[in-house]
């Protein structure tokens, strides 16, 4: 990616929140590299280079700024690039999925962590490794060991400021897989080991985890919460007033961890979010965190977006493209959603919910709300059902809940498929996706476009004959196609501003 050092001077010295994330500074005469918001004193333009990602910026010998914190900044924008090889292997590497420094083989034996890793993370691409770290490299700047090193070590750095978990506990959420490995790359990124960087941040004990996630001005956070309010699934999602809570199951290393979350939002100039998260859940915070990220599109830059929508997007330059916290329970909900009501949806999806594992929060799985919200987690009484588990229950089950023939054989169906390796979610391939969907019975273009729309977070896309796009513009077929395309490559903005007008 190709930065302009004027432009990237202007933000800086002007703290502009609009590009926080988009472009790092690294300070020659520090070492130090910063974001654009950060309000240490700025340096002279000659002192400064510009790098896209932080780890081109550690690859460049500099390090994070311990005041304005790096991995507190916003993901790089969206842009449709995100359903290229490089982009889709960058989810893999932000969310964990490909954790360990050392696994261990079938034999039992450890192998070499970085190329295992990374032949790992072109399997689960359908690539080789080889033209894996051409491509990573094309886009990113680095291999992608390079950026996995530089987002394990940012991972940690937000843990160890975060949250008093024991050290050892940091070194394998982060994936390093030994606290030895994890001492040895602080001390040679940052200079600084994980016990001098702890004891340096302020933090406070808690039986809950506490993160801050900022994101791009502006931010329409009341249509967004009325988006998700009304598509809550009842026991699994509570949406009230300026808060966003749900339960947690997430499979990882062989096991459920289970929990809930809440999500806040500060009020502005902030521009950042709180999450809280049960203490139960941290093994698996990075795959949470990636996970919201998408769910409440924190990542957009409106600036950039909007210049393509125009007149579109005046009414509300803040408007979001939500995703999705778990993909197969998004497609679920998007096959009861065929051509009934949003609410006559989320009632089914309601009563799919009780197929679930009853919530009972021990006490780290539960949260302490603040004693002003209404909000508990007692309201929250099941985790999701996953695709062993509806699979078990079969369609009769479904159709006695209500739910029509067609629909429940269709989400079994789903089911099915994702136990055979059907993946929904960013880093999954665009067009191996959703022409597996499109194979299933019951599921058409509208809900794979949908299902790709939300839970692949594809910002091109968008429900092709959707009757909300069709009412909102007067338009069908081909004419449709025409009119949205000129939007490209921002439809499924461009549809959200669409729904919210009718």
């Amino acid at each position: 990616m190709m930065l302009d050092p004027t432009n990237c001077y202007q933000a800086l010295i002007s703290r502009d929140a609009r590009f926080d994330g988009c472009f790092y500074t690294g300070v020659i005469t520090t070492g130090i590299y910063c974001r654009p918001v950060c309000p240490a004193r700025k340096p002279k333009a000659e002192h400064c280079r510009f790098f896209a990602h932080p780890a081109t910026a550690e690859a460049a010998g500099f390090r994070p700024c311990l005041k304005c914190r790096p991995e507190l900044a916003p993901g790089h924008p969206q842009r449709p690039q995100k359903g290229t090889l490089a982009y889709r292997a960058e989810y893999y590497i932000r969310t964990g999925l490909i954790t360990s420094e050392q696994p261990v083989s079938s034999t039992g034996s450890h192998r070499s962590g970085p190329a295992y890793c990374q032949e790992d993370l072109a399997k689960a691409l359908g690539v080789t490794s080889r033209h894996l770290r051409r491509t990573f490299r094309q886009h990113f700047g680095v291999s992608p060991h390079a950026y996995t090193q530089t987002q394990r070590l940012l991972n940690a750095k937000r843990l160890l400021a975060e949250r008093s978990l024991s050290i050892t506990e940091i070194a394998m959420i982060a994936g390093f897989g030994s606290l030895r490995r994890m001492n040895a790359l602080f001390k040679q990124h940052y200079q600084l080991t994980p016990r001098q960087l702890r004891s340096s941040a302020a933090h406070q004990v808690s039986q809950n985890l506490h993160f801050e996630q900022t994101y791009r001005p502006p931010y329409d956070h009341t249509a967004l919460l009325s988006f998700l309010g009304a598509r809550a699934i009842p026991g699994v999602e509570i949406v009230h007033q300026h808060q966003y809570c749900r339960s947690v199951s997430l499979f990882h290393h062989n096991q459920y961890h289970q929990g809930c979350l809440a999500v806040d939002w500060l009020p502005e100039p902030h521009s950042k979010v709180q999450i809280t998260l049960s203490a139960s859940l941290a093994p698996v915070t990075p795959q949470i965190l990636e996970a919201l990220s998408h769910l409440l599109d924190l990542d957009a830059n409106p600036a950039e977006i909007n210049t393509t929508l125009g007149l579109l997007a005046n009414h509300n330059p803040g408007l979001r493209a939500p995703g999705a916290f778990s993909g197969f329970e998004l497609a679920v909900r998007a096959i009861l959603g065929q051509q009934v009501s949003v609410a006559a949806a989320r009632t089914l999806a309601g009563r799919i919910a009780s197929l679930g594992t009853h919530c009972t929060f021990h006490e780290d799985q539960s949260i302490t709300f603040d004693h002003q919200k209404t909000t508990s987690d007692q309201a929250l009484t099941y985790y999701f059902p996953n695709a062993d588990q509806l699979d078990e229950c079969g369609a009769q089950t479904l159709i006695q809940l209500g739910v029509m023939p067609s629909r429940a054989h269709a989400i079994i169906a789903l089911a099915q498929a994702s136990k055979e390796g059907l993946t929904l979610h960013p880093g999954s391939d665009y067009d191996t996706t959703t022409s597996w969907l499109n194979s299933l019975p019951g599921i058409g273009p509208w809900t794979a476009q949908y299902i790709a729309m939300r839970a692949l977070h594809r910002p091109d896309v968008w429900p092709d004959n959707d009757h909300g796009l069709k009412k909102a513009t007067g338009l069908s077929g081909a004419k449709l196609k025409a009119f949205m395309n000129q939007y490209a490559p921002w439809q499924a903005y461009a549809t959200q501003h669409l729904w919210s007008q009718r």
